[in-house]
């Protein structure tokens, strides 16, 4: 079983979603005819997470519902974090903003109640994350900064501290604090880098540059019409 979801897990690596569909399948179908509950969640827990990255959303929901079923009789505060976590990631991804800030909560309490500080500065990201597409760009600003800070102690960069300082970019270019956000983005994309994810170092540029181009727009807009007023 577990041989499956090392393949399942090497496939995801390489995006030969196929082929991790099928290994996560051949896992699930064993974790069940064996009895295995904790493995039969882990693994509905893993096609979900891959229907996130495939952007097949509703699917994931699927999934990671009848994973969330199964955790809560395991009495693993660390499984039922982790399917909060994704099913507030895709609920995200649908526009679906209180429901997805409920599960990063819930996500977030229980990775904490499990003690599990690496997997709680992803949380608090998630958090962030909620309360950005919700509109309030304050709240998911402080706790970027909580997740940026609990992510420097624990070592987790590449999967909370570069991404919470790419939302904290996004907040602060929101309110116009345009020079901040460029300075955050600049640093995640470095992050990115250090840590093997160019292509989330090019997107964060992508958008640092996007925040330039508009900064000068505006200025020499503002330089026309001063000269347009003295004329």
């Amino acid at each position: 079983m577990y041989f499956h979801v090392r393949r399942a897990g090497t496939y995801t690596e390489l995006k030969r979603w196929g082929s991790a569909q099928d290994a996560f399948e051949q896992a699930r179908i064993l974790a069940e005819a064996h009895g295995d509950r904790a493995l039969h969640a882990w693994t509905l827990n893993d096609i979900g997470l891959l229907a996130i990255r495939q952007e097949r959303y509703e699917d994931a929901l699927d999934m990671l519902s009848e994973a969330l079923s199964l955790s809560r009789d395991l009495n693993s505060a660390r499984l039922e974090a982790v399917i909060h976590g994704n099913l507030g990631e895709a609920c995200m991804a649908l526009g679906r903003h209180e429901p997805a800030l409920d599960h990063c909560r819930r996500g977030l309490r229980l990775r904490r109640l499990a003690g599990d500080r690496h997997g709680e500065a992803w949380a608090v990201y998630n958090v962030a994350c909620a309360w950005a597409r919700l509109g309030d760009h304050e709240q998911a600003m402080a706790i970027c900064r909580e997740a940026i800070a609990l992510g420097r102690t624990v070592g987790n960069i590449a999967e909370s501290v570069a991404p919470a300082l790419d939302t904290l970019a996004s907040c602060l270019h929101h309110v116009g604090r345009t020079a901040e956000a460029l300075d955050s983005w600049r640093e995640a994309a470095e992050l990115f880098d250090r840590y093997g994810r160019p292509d989330d170092a090019e997107r964060v540029r992508a958008r640092c540059r996007a925040a330039e181009d508009a900064g000068k727009a505006v200025d020499d807009g503002d330089h026309q019409d001063r000269a347009d007023d003295e004329v």
